[in-house]
């Protein structure tokens, strides 16, 4: 088995996404690992087993697809403590494999000035994913038509009561999963919940990358439907001022069918929102912090599009701000600041990842 391994970091953000690819068993982790332990003179754990890996894989006789977030600590002996599952799939084995995994692993603790300290990693997303027909099992099949039938006669409640029992479904393979959100971003959309309609149609497009960077054969979602999705995700991007995250997007469409007429209309739009904003001293949006499970810290992030930007109105608790740039490098930012920060001369592709109490609201200032 070919594979390209992620690699250890752990003092990044904890929603930091890395992928690693296991070919040709097609399968697709992805990895959010950070550590809460972070600050000066603070040396991250190190492998000691060698050839270990912190990415969990499954044997290439393994057939079922399945996802689950999880979290673990490393103690001043470098064992792995606590480690605990938050939300699945529903698929046991999937999670006792993960689980036997991770609990294996062995490392030379991490330090503070010199001395052993615990640091907490994760969350952690593992996704498991197969090229093979599309296919949904037939109750779950009649319970989705049943939603949709709801949903043309305009009967909302029942349609998102079918929905949630979706949602529940013990074992659903990633197929399923998709067909649940396009559901379920088709209420929010109705009910003008454009926040939950955004985190649906990511996770669309989270298996339909992870298919296409494998060069999967059989696609999550037909690509006429694909760009409608994009092409949504980019208007609501536009419409909360995420210049930098709609300018993406539109990459995404860009490279999928760049002649389209989709893609076209998308390019005006973006233009036109560009010429808008971009003359406007201090462009000011919104953002809200959400959490991947029930009790977990809540992240956000956007692609910076200006050299200087300001957190404000705050309301909640920030723990941490964090500036990453493809070309450049990562850096923690002081939070509170009275003063506006500045990217670094010389680094470009830049976002800004917060995290604290869940639901906390705030401003992000973007000034000229």
């Amino acid at each position: 088995m070919r594979c390209r391994a992620t690699k250890n970091r752990y003092l990044l953000p904890p929603w930091r996404v890395f992928y690693s690819f296991h070919l040709p068993f097609f399968a697709a982790i992805l990895l959010l690992a950070g550590a809460s332990a972070q600050g000066a003179g603070l040396v991250p754990p190190q492998d000691v087993i060698p050839g270990q890996s912190v990415t969990p894989t499954l044997d290439s006789s393994y057939a079922k697809e399945a996802w689950l977030v999880y979290t673990y600590d490393i103690d001043i002996r470098g064992e792995v403590v606590n480690l605990e599952i938050h939300t699945s799939s529903g698929v046991t084995e999937v999670e006792q494999r993960v689980l036997d995994h991770v609990a294996a692993l062995r490392f030379s603790p991490a330090t503070r000035d010199g001395q052993p300290v615990k640091v907490s990693l994760g969350p952690v997303v593992f996704t498991w994913i197969l090229d093979i027909p599309r296919v949904m099992a037939p109750q779950f099949k009649s319970l989705y038509e049943q939603a949709w039938s709801h949903f043309k006669a305009q009967q909302y409640d029942a349609a998102a009561e079918v929905t949630r029992s979706l949602e529940q479904w013990p074992g659903r393979n990633a197929y399923e999963e998709v067909k649940y959100r396009i559901l379920a971003a088709s209420l929010a959309s109705r009910d003008l919940d454009d926040g939950a309609e955004q985190t649906h149609l990511n996770r669309i497009v989270d298996f339909q990358e992870l298919a296409d960077r494998n060069n999967f054969n059989n696609p999550y979602v037909v690509e006429n439907q694909y760009l409608l999705m994009l092409d949504r995700i980019h208007s609501l991007q536009l419409a909360k001022k995420l210049l930098g995250d709609a300018q993406l997007t539109l990459n995404n469409l860009i490279a999928r069918d760049r002649d389209a007429q989709i893609t076209l209309s998308a390019q005006k739009a973006q233009q036109e929102a560009q010429s808008r904003l971009l003359g406007i001293a201090d462009v000011s949006l919104v953002g809200k912090l959400s959490a991947l499970y029930p009790g977990a810290q809540g992240l956000w992030e956007t692609q910076l599009f200006r050299e200087k930007f300001l957190i404000t109105n705050a309301a909640g608790t920030i723990a941490s701000v964090h500036l990453s740039c493809k070309s450049g490098g990562d850096q923690r930012l002081i939070y509170p600041s009275a003063v506006s920060w500045k990217i670094p001369p010389g680094w470009q592709g830049c976002k800004l990842e917060i995290a604290g109490t869940s639901d906390t609201r705030f401003t992000l200032h973007q000034q000229l």
